[in-house]
């Protein structure tokens, strides 16, 4: 649902059970990321990639 969203997800998983077992413990912001362009009359920085959010799974057996 996230990235439908147009966010970058990245996972981090702690256990080895299934991942239908798995609990969300945290989804938190990551940091945005932004390049600065050069235009006629300064400098411009605008987004070079989708927000991030980390997702925090934890999953039981």
């Amino acid at each position: 649902m996230l990235q439908a969203q147009g966010f970058h997800v990245l996972v981090s998983r702690v256990g080895d059970g299934p991942l239908n077992t798995c609990t969300v413990n945290a989804v938190r912001p990551g940091r945005k990321a932004s390049q600065n362009l050069p235009i006629r009359a300064g400098v411009r920085t605008q987004p070079i990639a989708a927000p991030t959010v980390y997702v925090d799974l934890m999953c039981k057996r």
